[in-house]
């Protein structure tokens, strides 16, 4: 199941400008708990990344694929 990303719990998002940014940061930096939060929902989100868990959603996809197209 895929989380996607959720601010608070696995990002901190901001704008593209550079106010906006060292905002995010000083947030993260007088924040543990936020960054720790942050931390661990990252490593959780990642896991979807690793080529075992893409191999695995690719080979059920083109399973249901085929099934559906079977002659």
């Amino acid at each position: 199941p895929q989380t996607g990303l959720r601010p608070g719990e696995n990002v901190i998002l901001s704008r593209p400008e550079a106010k906006a940014v060292a905002t995010a940061v000083k947030k993260l930096h007088s924040n543990p708990s936020l960054r720790k939060n942050i931390e661990s929902g990252a490593v959780r989100l990642s896991e979807q990344f690793q080529w075992t868990q893409i191999s695995e959603r690719l080979e059920r996809f083109f399973e249901e694929v085929l099934s559906q197209h079977k002659d």
